[in-house]
Order: C-alpha cells, then structure tokens, then sequence
C-alpha cells in the first residue's frame, strides 16, 4: 500500500517553486480512485503539517483498499463499469483539476460518496451475511431433519431385525428341539439295536466259544487216535518188516511187496496234511477271534460315542434354554446401547461376534454329532464286515473240513485199494507159499515112501544079517567043539592043511559082514540123521507155516477190522461229509441270504447314510448360509446404520465446525471491517476538521458556501430502523456495546449482525447515490 502512495517530496518540490501543487498521475489500479486530500492545495512551508497530511492520506488509501476488496468479493460485475467510470472521472478530474475552484467542494463530495459506498457495501454484506445465515439455519434444519429420519428409519430397521431375530431366534429353537427330539428317536432306536446286536453277539460268541471247545476237544481226540494209530501202523510195520525179513529168509524169490518206506512216507504225507488243517484251523479260529475283539471293540466305541452324544445332548438342552434367554436379553440391551451410545457399538458387534460364533460352535457341535453318528453307523457296518468275515471264515473251515473229509475220504480209498493190493499179494504169496509146501510135502512124501522102502530093506537086510550072525556063531561054536575034540598032534598037523579055504571063507565073509554092517550102522545113521532133519524140517516148516499162517490170520482179521473201521469210518466220514454238505449248503443259503441282507442293508445303510448326509450337510450349509447371511445382513445393515450415523455426525460435525468457523470468520471480518470503518470516519473527520479548519484561516469558506447552493446531503435508502443512525453516533454505539461482552454470545451475534446490516445499507446507499451522481 505504501509503494502507490505518493511521497512527501512531491509537495515539498511545488512549494519550494512557487508553483500550485501538481497532482501526481498514477496508473488506475483495477478501478481504485486515488483522492488528493484538501491538505494538497495547501501552501505552507512546515514540513510537519505535510507529513500528517501524508499519514492521514495513507490511512485513508488503506480504508479505500479494504473497501475495494469488499466490493471485489461482492459486487464483482460492477467492477468493470465503475472502473471505466472512475477513470474517466479521474481524467476529467486531472483536466480540470486546476482550472476549477470548486475542486474542494469535489473532494468532499467525492468521499462523501466514498463513504455511502463503504455503507452500501456493508448493507449488502450484511444481507448477504443474513441470506447465507439463513441458508445455512434451513440447511441445518434439513440435515437435522434428514438425520432425524435416518435415526428413525435405522430405529425401524433396528425393530425389523429384532422381530426378525427373534422369530429366527423362536424358528432354530423350534427347528433344534425337533432335531434333538430325533436324535433322541434315534439315540433310543440305536440303543435297542445296539442291545439286540450285543445279544446277538454274545450268543454267537458263546456258540463260537462252544465250538472252540468242541474243536479243541475233537483235535485232542484226533490227535490222540492219529497217535494211537500211528504207534499201531509203527507196530504193525515193525512186525511186517519182521515177517518180509522171514519171508525172505525162507522164500528167494518171491514177488516184491511195496516197501514199507513209502507206506510210512504216505501216512507221514497224510498225518503232515492232517497238521496244515490243525494249523489252519487253528489261524482261523485265531482270526474268528481277531474279529470278534473287532467287533467288540467297535461296539464298546459306538457305546461311549453314544454316552458322549447323550450326555452333550442332555447338557445342551439345558445350556440352550438358559443361553436363547441371555442371547435375547443381551442382544435387546445391545440394540439400545446402540442407539443411546455411540461406543457401545463395538461392543454390540463384539458380542454378535460371539453369539454367532456360538452357534457357529452348536453348529460345529451338531455336525460332530452327526459325524459321530457317521462313525456310529461305519462301526455297525465294521461289525456286519466282521460278521461277514465270520460267516466267511466258517465257510472257509467248512469248505476246508469238506476238503480235508474229501481227502481223508481218498486217502482211505487208497488205503484200502492198497490194503486190497496188499491182500491179493498176500493170497498170491499164501498161495505160492502152499504151493511150495505141497510140493515140498509130496518131496517128504516121496522121501518117505523111499524111506520106507529102505526101511523094509533095512530090516530084510538086518534080519538076513541077523541070520548070518547066528549061522556064524553056530560055526564058530562048532569050531570051538570040534578044537576041544581034536588032540594036539592033529591038531597040528591039520590045522595048516584044512585052515586056507576056511579062514579065507571066514575073512571074506567077516569083511563083507563088517563092511555090510558098517554100511548097515552108515546107512542107519543117515537115515537116522535123514529123518531127524527132514523131521526138524518138517516141524521147523509145519511151524513156520502154522506161524505164518497165524500171522496171516492175525493180518487179515487185522485187516479185515481195519477195514470194517475204515468202511465205519468212511460211513461216517460219509455222512459227517453228507452232514457237512447240508451244513455247507445251509450254510451258503445262510451266508448268500446274509449276503443279500448285507448287502441289501449296506445299500440302504449307504442310501441312508448318504440321504442322511445330504440331508445334514445340506441342513448345515443351508443354515450356515443362512447364518452367513443373516450375519452379513445384519454386519452390513450394522455398518451401514454405524457408517451412516457416523457420516451424520461428521457432517453435521463439519457442517457445526463450518457454521462456527464461517461465523467466527465473519465475526472477525466485521469487527474488522467496523474497526477499520471507525477509523477511516475518525481519520475523515479529522481531514474535515482539517479542511474546515483550513478554509477558515483562509476565508475560502464563505466564497465556497456562496458559489455552492446547497449544502451536500446523504441519502440513505434504509430497510430497517436502525439505518437513520448518523456516522457519529456509530462509534457511541460500539463504545456501549463494549461492555456487552460479558453478555451471551446469542445476543453478541445478533447485535453484530444488525451493525453489519447498518453499514451494509449504507455502504449500498452511498453506491447508488455514486451511480446516480456518474449518470448525471
């Protein structure tokens, strides 16, 4: 502001010359006029009377500029006009600035008119300053209005969701009693087949017990008569090794019987084939066990997972009922909170929160019980498998009885084709055998007849030399007689002559007795040693034949009873075999109708399970969805009722903040401007008592009053009373309304406004009477 001022040595330069004072051309400035004071016309030589002149122009350039920013925010169409009016008048001004006298009266008329354009301008900030406090008063009344409906329609929302909750609330109550009462249904339908099942079991598991001791105690038996059996096949072998050994002792060449190490290796093959089906039925009768602790095992489960699910069912009952009680209480006392105080939101939706996942957890609850009941009913279908198995091992054994009956059934059959072969050998070797005895026999008998022949002879023969013997004694005593006789000396002459041919005679015939009774005594011998070996022979033979046949007695009644016991035991491995096959049979029926049944109740076990299932997790999603959105719903309607409650404050907040800052910018803008205005009337009084004062020490005051007519009068156009207030009451005015501000800030602001609407009016006066002046 101070650089367009003009400076003091301008004045200084024109006085010192002795020259009138020029004014000062400055370029227009956006419309601003630029008035010399009535001290510029003065020609005085102090230095100090110029530099008040100069300060009092400089506070009147500033009012000047106050007041032209006023009119540039509120009147900025008339700038344009007033400008080029303004500089026209400035340049006629300058052209006859120094031609006329009446310059003096200009200037005053000029800042008269200055001065009720300042007024105008404040009369039309003052309106404007009414029309926006209106404005911003039904502004605020619509907003209020509009948040008033928004708090009644979110109260209505509110009450819709409460009815709705809690006809959702009564809906899942109703909903979970009707599946409690169901599963209670079933609880008590699983326990009665549980109690049957478990009967059931215990029967077949007593029956199982009783054939398990029956199996035992028929292999015991077994293995005891398969050990008798064998210590008598041990025997039995034993003796017949003994009898082949004999047999061959006696017979060289005789038809080979089948060794007894095959028969033994064959038995061994049976009795081994024997152990394998012990032992296998021993493995089944381990798994029949394995599966029936399986089967014991699953129903101890299913039963505590049945306690498990009776008990949490008993305890929810009662949980429920108290907590739908709490969750009504809690969500009311929410909903009110909600609506009486702001910061009870978070807790609202803090404890949603948790009611919902509360019933998130029911839900959770609810779906382990139906996946307990899932596993419940996997159990009974591990049971029916277990059955299933039992039946099928049962099958098994008996298949495997029914093959072990066949081949014990073959083995016998080949024992007793072996048995027959064994016979038809054996008859052929008894035949053979007494064949050879009656050939040896008719040998004996020939032998015999020979015997006796030579016997005949022998006894002809002993009976001649018996003759012969006393024919030889009748001699020799008839030698011995007629030795006696004879005397000694013919004796010895004759004994030379007659003793030749007699005792060659006697020689021959002493060596032929000799030789025949050494033959007689040889022969005698050997025939006596002949009969006793023949006779040894004979009674060894006659023995052994007895023994044998004895024997073969012995074997053939022993084989005739082992084949009696074999054709008893085949009868009854038969009919045990019959007994078996119609077991087998019925057994199949059973098991192809348990089958069907099986099968039959794991298709509607499965068809249950899987309509079940559905059923429940279609329940469970679509209650979950329902939760879902019922939660999200009421998120949503929550953040948004919060969101648009928490809008309305702020722009209610914003809108209050606005009001008050706008207010209190307006307060400061019309405290400045009355301040300012106060000061440019104080400062213009000053120049008038200056210039008056001027006028009168010069004695221009009365050519001024004759040259002009009439005096200058300002016009007002005023709208309201307080208007007719002069320029110089104003600051009495404000000096009485100083001490109001221990007053209310109500009353403050009404008495501000009626200033500015004062100063407004006559701020708009002064500018039309300005217009009015231009276009005269």
């Amino acid at each position: 502001m101070a650089s367009k001022l003009n400076p003091p040595e301008d004045f200084l330069t024109s006085t010192a010359l002795g020259k009138p004072p020029a004014m000062p051309v400055r370029p227009p400035d956006k419309g601003k006029i630029d008035l010399l004071p009535p001290s510029a016309f003065e020609s005085k030589g102090a230095d100090g009377a110029w530099k008040e002149l100069a300060k009092a122009t400089n506070e009147v350039l500033e009012l000047k500029l106050e007041n032209e920013k006023l009119k540039n925010m509120q009147m900025q169409p008339k700038r344009v006009e007033r400008d080029q009016m303004h500089e026209e008048r400035f340049r006629r001004e300058e052209t006859v600035k120094h031609s006329d006298k009446k310059y003096i009266d200009e200037l005053i008329t000029k800042q008269a008119m200055e001065i009720s354009e300042l007024k105008d301008e404040m009369r039309s900030l003052k309106c404007q300053q009414k029309e926006e406090l209106l404005d911003l008063e039904k502004q605020f009344t619509y907003k209020e209005r509009q948040l008033s409906q928004a708090v009644s329609e979110l109260e209505a929302e509110l009450k819709a969701q409460e009815s709705s909750y809690d006809s959702q609330v009564n809906r899942l109550s109703l909903e979970h009693q009707k599946e409690t009462d169901d599963l209670t249904r079933t609880v008590q339908s699983l326990r009665d087949e549980l109690s049957l099942v478990k009967s059931h079991s215990e029967a077949k598991v007593t029956e199982l017990v009783q054939k398990l001791d029956k199996s035992e105690e028929q292999l015991t038996t077994e293995n005891k008569q398969l050990k008798e059996e064998l210590r008598h096949k041990e025997a039995a072998i034993q003796n017949q090794v003994k009898e082949i050994t004999q047999l061959k002792n006696y017979i060289g060449n005789c038809e080979r019987v089948p060794q007894p190490a095959e028969v033994w290796r064959k038995e061994k093959e049976t009795l081994e084939n024997k152990l394998q089906l012990s032992e296998l039925d021993r493995d089944n009768l381990q798994s029949n066990l394995q599966l029936l602790n399986v089967r014991l095992s699953s129903m101890n489960e299913v039963l505590s997972l049945q306690e498990l699910e009776l008990s949490k069912a008993n305890q929810e009952k009662y949980d429920k009922t108290k907590q739908e009680s709490l969750l009504l209480t809690r969500w009311r006392e929410k909903v009110y909170a909600l609506i009486v105080q702001q910061k009870s939101s978070d807790i609202v939706s803090k404890k949603d929160e948790q009611n919902w996942k509360a019933k998130v957890t029911d839900l959770q609850n609810d779906l382990s019980s139906a996946r307990n009941q899932i596993e419940m009913m996997n159990h009974s279908l591990l049971d029916k498998k277990a059955q299933l198995d039992i039946e099928i091992n049962d099958k098994k054994k008996l298949q495997h009885e029914l093959t072990q009956a066949q081949q014990i059934a073959l083995g016998l059959d080949d024992q007793l084709t072996q048995n027959r072969e064994s016979l038809e050998t054996l008859c052929g070797f008894t035949d053979s055998i007494g064949e050879n005895m009656d050939g040896n026999l008719n040998v004996l008998h020939k032998m015999l007849g020979t015997l006796k022949a030579y016997g005949q002879r022998i006894t002809f023969a002993s009976s001649r030399v018996q003759v012969l013997q006393g024919l030889i004694a009748r001699k020799e005593a008839m030698k011995k007689l007629s030795s006696e006789d004879v005397t000694g000396k013919d004796v010895k002459m004759d004994q030379p002559q007659d003793g030749s041919p007699n005792g060659t005679s006697s020689t021959y015939l002493t060596e032929e007795l000799d030789r025949v009774t050494s033959e007689r005594d040889r022969l005698a011998t050997q025939l006596k040693q002949d009969s006793e070996t023949w006779n040894e022979r004979l009674q060894a033979a006659t023995i052994s034949c007895q023994e044998e046949n004895g024997r073969l007695k012995h074997t053939v009644e022993e084989l005739e009873l082992e084949l009696q016991d074999r054709t008893q035991k085949c009868s009854e491995i038969e009919e045990i075999a019959e007994s078996l096959q119609t077991e087998l049979e019925e057994a199949q029926e059973v098991i192809e109708q348990l089958r069907i049944e099986i099968t039959k109740l794991e298709t509607s076990n499965s068809q249950g399970l899987d309509e079940q299932r559905r059923q429940v997790e279609n329940e469970f999603a679509e209650r979950l969805a329902e939760s879902d959105r019922q939660l999200n719903d009421a998120k949503r309607e929550y953040t948004k009722a919060v969101v648009s409650y928490r809008q309305l404050e702020r722009q209610t907040g914003r809108e209050k903040e606005r009001s008050s800052e706008q207010i209190a910018t307006m307060e400061e803008h019309y405290t400045r401007q009355i301040a300012t205005l106060q000061e440019q009337l104080r400062n213009l009084e000053k120049e008038r008592n200056l210039m008056m004062a001027t006028l009168r020490q010069e004695g221009l005051l009365g050519k001024v009053k004759s040259a002009r007519l009439e005096p200058v009068q300002l016009e007002e156009t005023t709208d309201s009373p307080r208007e007719d207030i002069p320029v110089r009451e104003i600051p009495l005015q404000l000096k009485k309304s100083e001490p109001a501000k221990e007053e209310p800030i109500a009353s403050v602001l009404e008495d501000l406004k009626s200033l500015a609407s004062a100063v407004l009016k006559e701020d708009d006066a002064s500018s039309s009477e300005t217009e009015s002046e231009d276009v005269l």
